[in-house]
């Protein structure tokens, strides 16, 4: 269910390149829940789609994120989304 998740929200609905014509650029991807079960996933695919992942998560789980392929991981503590528009 959690690869299912990841997959569809990044190759179905967002339209990321999939990991077999990965971007020949790296751009930023921002995971937000890095450390949740979908996070891991997601950070791993955008990852294998050639995007730099950047991710939040709280500080005890900053290698762990890392080690799945985030070059950047902030604390999710220390975040505050913004509304749209």
């Amino acid at each position: 269910m959690r690869t299912d998740t990841a997959v569809q929200a990044l190759y179905f609905r967002h339209g990321l390149p999939q990991p077999s014509s990965p971007l020949a650029t790296p751009e930023p991807f921002l995971v937000w829940g890095g450390a949740t079960s979908v996070g891991l996933y997601a950070i791993q695919l955008a990852k294998l789609s050639g995007y730099q992942v950047i991710a939040t998560a709280s500080e005890k789980n900053f290698e762990l994120v890392k080690s799945y392929g985030a070059s950047a991981v902030y604390s999710c503590a220390s975040c505050e989304p913004t509304p749209p528009g």
